[in-house]
């Protein structure tokens, strides 16, 4: 709070004093007062009341900056009244009270929210779970009946499996330190392990495979590792080069992490929409023909977020995309 907005504040208060100086003044003039000690009065109260307004606004000054200062400091901002100084004018014990039966309503309300969304989150899990098992059998009855239209429903069946998958990933997301547990782990289980999820869709995209031998051991939760693969693998096949596709898995040992490297040769990225292939729901421009909900690079990154991981994309629009996931040599 600056000096000037003080004595803004003050005006009603200043121009009650300059008042009283001035009636003063005549009733002492009246009285034949000399002027000199007129002067020296009127001096003697002007610096009175200058100190009065310095100390009053150093204090408040004061007062404020230790708000400032305690909000700054809390992570939840919402208990700065239980921080605060006790309120000493019937103006402040006024908003007090009122600031304290807000903050109520407010905490009421939150609770309520997430008691809501803890419900809602629950019965998507819980759905996801029941739906699977639909699908499952749909899955085993067109493998009994093999044929070209049983074919073309169980491609579907997959993207049916891949985007109800998204879906309970996503509702845990916010919370993954509930649901992983980091211990060591081969590369090349994690990656075999989304390869073989992803056996269908990639056979029927006539896409070729070169996948290195991956013996790094990483410290990371292989589920949530091999959902992150899935998604890349799914962004790849979904845009593919139309000839010759191709997915190339390689890794690069660097002094203070492993770098796992997911190269194709699709029709990649366009520079301006780097930045950005990680945001909920962006598909990009040279994208916009294919299907797509611009969840699966967004998941990515959160969960490498939560997991610790690094995640990035280099890519040359025409030639192809490289995701880079970095997981770092950490001691259990």
């Amino acid at each position: 709070m600056s000096f000037r907005r003080f004595l803004f504040d003050k005006i009603p208060l200043l121009l009650s004093l300059l008042f009283l100086f001035a009636l003063s003044s005549v009733f002492l003039l009246l009285y034949r007062v000399p002027t000199v000690l007129l002067l020296f009065l009127l001096l003697l109260w002007a610096v009175f009341f200058a100190v009065l307004l310095y100390v009053g606004y150093r204090r408040e000054a004061r007062k404020i900056r230790f708000m400032e200062q305690t909000i700054d400091r809390l992570g939840s901002k919402y208990l700065i009244l239980e921080l605060l100084p006790k309120p000493e004018s019937m103006l402040e014990e006024a908003y007090f009270r009122l600031l304290r039966e807000s903050c109520k309503a407010m905490t009421e309300e939150v609770g309520r929210q997430r008691a809501i969304s803890r419900s809602y989150k629950e019965y998507m899990e819980e759905w996801v779970h029941e739906i699977k098992t639909p699908i499952t059998a749909v899955d085993l009855i067109c493998r009994g009946h093999p044929g070209a239209e049983t074919e073309r429903v169980s491609q579907e069946l997959f993207q049916i499996r891949h985007l109800v998958e998204q879906v309970l990933y996503y509702a845990r997301s916010e919370q993954v330190e509930k649901d992983y547990f980091i211990k060591p782990m081969l590369l090349g289980d994690a990656v075999s392990s989304a390869l073989l999820s992803c056996r269908s869709i990639l056979l029927d995209a006539h896409i070729a495979l070169c996948v290195s031998d991956l013996q790094e051991r990483v410290n990371s939760d292989e589920k949530w590792v091999v959902f992150i693969l899935r998604q890349i693998l799914m962004n790849a096949v979904q845009y593919r080069a139309s000839d010759d596709p191709r997915i190339r898995i390689y890794s690069e040992a660097k002094p203070q992490y492993v770098r796992l490297i997911v190269e194709d040769n699709g029709i990649g990225i366009a520079k301006e929409d780097l930045p950005r292939v990680f945001d909920k729901g962006f598909t990009g421009r040279n994208r916009s023909y294919q299907t797509s909900t611009g969840l699966g690079l967004y998941l990515c990154r959160r969960l490498c977020g939560r997991l610790g991981l690094g995640i990035r994309l280099e890519s040359v629009p025409g030639q192809g995309t490289k995701v880079l996931l970095d997981f770092p040599l950490t001691k259990l």
